[in-house]
């Protein structure tokens, strides 16, 4: 199940106390980081913090991207650069030709055989959208 959310609305959803607020800052600034290595993206968030779970200790993203001219060799050689590796856990499907959308994404990331083999699956994701 995925439901669509812009970044504004995702955070007036889910940022409600002072540990979801300050992981939802830190997503901002990582967003802000990854969007400025990609062309063109698709944004996910799964696991723990779009639960009730109060405080949950990171936010889970799925992405789908394809790197800017710039970049392209940094990605596919090291990855993203990120500022907090630590809080925003980011997964992603790099390519240089077309972006997965949420469905196909989900269905990749759950049937990639380490994910299966560690009993990830990922069942509800939101969908940013927007940005």
């Amino acid at each position: 199940m995925i439901k669509k959310y812009t970044l504004e609305q995702f955070c007036s959803r889910f940022a409600y106390n002072k540990q979801r607020k300050l992981l939802c800052d830190m997503f901002i600034e990582e967003l802000a980081l990854i969007q400025s290595q990609c062309e063109k993206w698709r944004v996910l968030v799964f696991g723990s913090y779009i639960t009730r779970r109060k405080n949950p200790n990171d936010i889970d993203v799925l992405l789908s991207l394809i790197p800017n001219v710039e970049c392209v060799y940094s990605v596919i050689t090291r990855g993203l650069r990120q500022k907090h590796p630590r809080c925003v856990d980011v997964h992603y499907y790099k390519t240089q030709h077309y972006i997965k959308d949420a469905d196909g994404l989900l269905k990749h990331f759950n049937n990639n055989p380490i994910n299966e083999l560690q009993g990830v699956f990922i069942k509800k994701a939101v969908e940013i959208t927007g940005i």
